[in-house]
């Protein structure tokens, strides 16, 4: 996924909605999103936790081109 892909399909998605996305990356990981950081030139940084488990409140940084895809749970 390119930069400005990831940052239209996440600035469409309404906040309340927000916490409910998921991205999923080529190795097989997700990370459910509670907050997007920043827009960086080469990655995204969210808070959030990874799928399946209760740690939340982490960072990620998360590279564009790791991308697979998006989903709202």
């Amino acid at each position: 996924m390119q930069r400005q892909d990831a940052f239209d399909i996440l600035e469409r998605i309404p906040e309340i909605d927000l916490v409910r996305t998921c991205v999923s990356l080529r190795y097989g990981a997700s990370i459910t999103i509670d907050t997007v950081l920043r827009f960086e030139e080469n990655y995204l940084v969210v808070r959030g936790r990874e799928a399946g488990t209760n740690d939340d409140c982490r960072a990620f940084f998360v590279p564009y081109e790791e991308i697979l895809f998006m989903k709202i749970d």
